[in-house]
C-alpha cells in the first residue's frame, strides 16, 4: 500500500472516529437534558469518549509511523501531532487528495468541541443548581466569593472558617 493510501485510510478512520464522539456527546446530551441526570449512563459514555479519544491517538502514532517508515523526518510524537505538517512533508500533488478529507475533519472535530462544552456547562449549571439548593436545604453558609459551605459552619478549619475541602458537593473535571 502507498504512503498517499495508508494516510487517507487513516483519516478515514480517524474521521468515523470522530463521528462516534459526536454520537456520543448528542446522547449524552439527551441525557444532561432529561433533567433526571442518569449517572450511569453519563459514566458509560465518558468511558466510551475516553476509549474514542485514545483510538484517533493511536492512528496519529500509525500515521507517524508510515511517515516514518517512508524515510519522512516529521519529528513528531502523538502529542505533537499536525495534519498541517503532514500534509507539508507529503510528497507534491499527493497532498492534494486527502486535503478534502482534512477539510471535513476539521469541520467536524469544531462540531464535536463545540458539544462537548456546552455539555459541560449543561453539567456544571446543573450541578450549581444543586448545590445551591442543598446550601439552602442544609441551612450551610455561603463564603466571601459567594459559595456553599457544606454543612454551613459546622466543620471549620480552626480559624472560625468553613473548610473549602467540606463542601457538600464537589465538582471535578
Amino acid at each position: 500500500m502507498s504512503l498517499m493510501t495508508t494516510i487517507e485510510t487513516l483519516f478515514h478512520e480517524k474521521f468515523l472516529l470522530y463521528r462516534d464522539l459526536e454520537e456520543w456527546l448528542q446522547q449524552e446530551r439527551r441525557i444532561i437534558l432529561n433533567r433526571e441526570l442518569d449517572t450511569d449512563a453519563l459514566w458509560e459514555f465518558s468511558g466510551k469518549k475516553h476509549d474514542t479519544v485514545r483510538k484517533i491517538e493511536k492512528i496519529r502514532g500509525k500515521i507517524l509511523s508510515a511517515l516514518t517508515e517512508a524515510s519522512i523526518d516529521h519529528q513528531m510524537t502523538p502529542a505533537t501531532f499536525s495534519v498541517y505538517t503532514v500534509l507539508s512533508l507529503v510528497p507534491g500533488g499527493d497532498s492534494r487528495r486527502i486535503k478534502s478529507h482534512q477539510v471535513s475533519l476539521m469541520a467536524l472535530k469544531r462540531e464535536v468541541m463545540a458539544m462537548a462544552g456546552e455539555n459541560k456547562r449543561f453539567v456544571d449549571e446543573q450541578l450549581d443548581m444543586v448545590n445551591s439548593l442543598m446550601a439552602v436545604i442544609t441551612g450551610s453558609a455561603v463564603d466571601p466569593a459567594g459559595h456553599a459551605n457544606g454543612y454551613g459552619n459546622a466543620y471549620t478549619n480552626g480559624a472560625g472558617t468553613a473548610d473549602g475541602a467540606n463542601m457538600f458537593l464537589h465538582r471535578e473535571v
